[in-house]
């Protein structure tokens, strides 16, 4: 039985190429092929140096790899960022605003609510490249404007109609 000198993996006989690390395969001298079940490698029997910056063929003991072939590299780990906390409140502030917000009934809460989600949210839009979930910094800004709007409106609408009833109660 022979073995691989550079991978240490089981050979059969015959082959010109390890098919595990695609090493070129010698012919082993009389003496492997006597009973010597794995011949030691160069370096007192450990496995060959990993290849120097990984590059192969380069005279440190390692092949390159067979055709079509190529080592897996590890693509880099990309940096984690913090979450856009403003972003991610201002847009919590307007969901809440626009959901509850009618129970406030003609208040002005709902408005000033509405403008704490858009300058929030306005604040994580413009640290965006720093933080990941930007995405909600731009949705509070969208839908706190929308909130604000409505409420604004209707909170002006609801001040008219009190006006005009307060105008037809008769003084007493």
């Amino acid at each position: 039985m022979r073995y691989c000198r550079f991978c240490g993996k089981e050979l059969q006989d015959g082959q010109k190429f390890c098919p595990h690390c695609g090493c070129a395969v010698e012919e082993a001298p009389p003496a492997e092929a006597e009973g010597q079940s794995r011949p030691p490698a160069e370096n007192g029997g450990q496995f060959p140096p990993p290849p120097v910056n990984g590059l192969y063929g380069q005279g440190n003991g390692y092949a390159p790899p067979p055709y079509g072939q190529y080592p897996y590299y590890m693509p880099p780990v990309p940096e984690k960022k913090p979450i856009n906390v403003c972003g991610l409140i201002g847009m919590i502030i307007a969901i809440f605003t626009m959901t509850f917000g009618w129970l406030f009934f003609g208040g002005i809460l709902p408005v000033i609510l509405a403008i704490a989600a858009v300058v929030l949210s306005a604040i994580g839009l413009a640290t965006y490249k720093k933080y990941r979930l930007s995405g909600c910094a731009v949705a509070g800004l969208i839908i706190g404007i929308i909130a604000f709007l409505l409420f604004l409106i209707f909170f002006i609408a609801w001040m008219a109609y009190l006006e005009e009833v307060a105008l037809l109660l008769p003084v007493a």
